[in-house]
């Protein structure tokens, strides 16, 4: 399988390439090379400042400069060797350095890798499996810092390094690389294992950061999917990194379905949102990747922004459906938490359609009435599976309790 992206091996490599395509006189290119590494120092400092306004001020500068995102793949079988070079996944346009030079990155234990799970309420899973705390995307939407898993961590967290769990999430990733020997020894000492009809015992990866989101954890989880299928586990990925694609050797089996989610086709929105996640394009390339490789794939729109309506619907579902999910999860931002005061110090304008119960309640069914129109315009409603909400409100005669537990279309292997 060819590459898709090309890497650069180093910035002089970067530079020398974008010079030698530009049709300019050696003289002038000379004296552009001189000038580049004043060029790069401004840029960094210029980088530093606006990382000190958004830890400092947490104001609308939190916006990072714009990333390039180079998705590629080794060959099915090839051994997954996640070296130095294949962990340089955000590369900065001009530079073509990691972002995460200003993030905290390490590791940490935890006394049991994996934990029986409440999701089969929207039929994921019965356990979960984080190979990390933390998570260097920094969605604004997201829940999880305002969860007690990090609340009650605040101390623990501080001591580490991270100032603000919640108001600086995005910002730090602890690993625990010592999860897949822990998850061999609990699989080997006790093998009891629950499976309910809406979980069908299966394994997610991860409900509180992203499997595969660096180097770092795609290692952990590779790891840790050998040990669940070397035990007969039904295993379920999650992320919105095309890194998976580097495992397709063991990924493409009748116990493991991969999910991406990806909300939405707009790359614009999504630098908003998810500041450090891989574009929603890269996000559908990989999806094709990993359907040419026989994968079993299933999608998460969510969340959906107000500001996309039933056009935004109908290219969304003609660029999915022909790649064949299992199911498509879904639901709208929900923003009336901690994430919704993330989002309007981020700059997210449209926030404030969705702040009230009210208005968030509208948008969800508004959404929920589109999406439904236009998969029944391509015969593919029985894919939904979504994501309704016990606060919402009863309107329309839409029964939500039916879909509490109610076991997804997928078919899993014995």
């Amino acid at each position: 399988m060819s590459r898709i992206g090309y890497r650069y091996k180093s910035q002089t490599d970067c530079r020398d390439r974008c010079l030698n395509s530009l049709p300019l006189a050696d003289g002038l290119k000379s004296a552009l090379l001189s000038l580049l590494p004043f060029i790069s120092h401004a840029i960094q400092n210029d980088r530093q400042h606006r990382r000190f306004l958004s830890v400092r001020n947490r104001s609308h500068h939190r916006s990072l400069p714009a990333i390039c995102w180079l998705p590629h793949s080794i060959p099915l079988g090839e051994s997954a060797g996640y070296d130095q070079h294949r962990e340089r996944q955000n590369y900065n346009c001009c530079e073509s350095q990691m972002i995460n030079q200003t993030k905290t990155i390490a590791t940490e234990q935890v006394v049991s890798p994996i934990s029986s799970s409440k999701l089969n309420k929207k039929s994921l899973c019965d356990y979960v499996l984080n190979v990390a705390s933390g998570c260097l995307h920094g969605c604004t939407f997201c829940y999880v810092p305002s969860t007690p898993v990090i609340r009650m961590r605040g101390k623990a967290l501080q001591e580490k390094g991270v100032s603000d769990p919640q108001l600086d999430w995005g910002d730090y990733l602890f690993v625990r690389d010592e999860v897949p020997e822990q998850l061999e020894a609990r699989l080997a000492r006790n093998p009891k294992w629950k499976e309910t009809a809406s979980g069908k015992g299966v394994v997610m990866l991860c409900s509180g950061t992203d499997p595969y989101q660096n180097g770092q954890t795609a290692k952990v989880t590779r790891a840790c999917v050998q040990v669940l299928l070397n035990h007969g586990k039904r295993v379920r990925i999650l992320t919105r990194s095309p890194l998976w694609t580097k495992d397709l050797d063991i990924l493409v089996h009748p116990n493991v379905t991969v999910g991406m989610s990806l909300p939405h086709l707009d790359d614009n929105i999504s630098r908003q949102v998810e500041p450090g996640a891989p574009l929603p394009s890269d996000r559908l390339k990989a999806l094709e990747m990993g359907k040419f490789a026989g994968c079993r794939l299933y999608v998460a729109m969510a969340p959906t922004a107000p500001v996309h309506g039933v056009e935004d619907f109908q290219r969304y579902f003609d660029a999915v459906l022909p790649l064949n999910p299992e199911v498509i999860f879904w639901e709208p931002i929900n923003a009336r938490g901690s994430n919704g005061k993330r989002m309007i110090d981020a700059g997210i304008d449209w926030v404030s359609q969705v702040t009230t119960q009210k208005q968030w309640a509208d948008n969800f069914y508004s959404q929920y009435n589109q999406i439904i129109q236009v998969l029944q315009e391509r015969s593919a409603i029985h894919l939904l599976h979504p994501w309704f909400d016990p606060a919402l409100p009863t309107i329309g005669g839409v029964d939500i309790n039916s879909w509490f537990y109610r076991p997804t279309i997928e078919q899993w292997g014995e």
